[in-house]
């Protein structure tokens, strides 16, 4: 079920159910840490609009086509393949369907990050935040606001661009890293994750 102001405990019971169900589907045993966050600290964090959720190391992209197919990957020289930084376990993200912090380039977003203490989102906690979202609430991240989220946690591998994503019209999970770090929109976001 939905959380509604939920404590460390709540989140921890939340999270493990849910990974125990994901890991049935793909066939893998995931092991969820205990909230590392205080009864304190997850108060602040809602009062931030901001929720807590569980990045596994074992759940890779090829698993995210098993929970939420069809997911389109476009990168410059096509290959698809993209490269999250290495943060596991419990992040907080922003709690918001559509794309936060609209109208800014890279640069602002990497000041945004800097500012706060926190690291561009990676396409892994995208996904995982997005079923989450959509589970909760009935729509995925960017969905029904047709926003697009930068995020400066993933490059794709053949040149280190930052990837963005959306949502396509039939619910499919559109990937690309064809950015421009420059250009700002108003439909244009960027999504961030903290670690404790």
């Amino acid at each position: 079920g939905a959380l509604t102001d939920p404590t460390p405990t709540d989140y921890t019971d939340y999270w493990r159910e849910r990974w125990e169900a994901f890991g049935t589907i793909l066939g893998i045993d995931i092991n969820v840490e205990r909230c590392d966050r205080s009864a304190g600290e997850v108060q602040e964090l809602h009062g931030q609009d901001r929720t807590l959720v569980v990045r596994p190391e074992q759940f890779t992209l090829p698993h995210v086509e098993q929970l939420h197919p069809p997911t389109t990957i476009w990168t410059q020289t096509g290959s698809g393949e993209i490269t999250s930084e290495p943060r596991f376990g419990w992040l907080d993200i922003e709690n918001s369907t559509e794309a936060p912090n609209l109208n800014t380039a890279v640069e602002d977003l990497l000041r945004i990050a800097e500012e706060s203490g926190r690291y561009g989102m990676t396409l892994m906690t995208y996904f995982i935040g997005s079923l989450n979202n959509f589970d909760i609430t009935g729509a995925y991240f960017d969905g029904r606001t047709r926003t697009t989220s930068r995020l400066l946690g993933s490059k794709a591998n053949d040149g280190g661009q930052e990837v963005r994503a959306s949502l396509g019209r039939r619910n499919d999970f559109m990937v690309s890293s064809q950015t421009h770090p420059r250009r700002s929109s108003s439909h244009w976001g960027g999504r961030f994750e903290g670690v404790k």
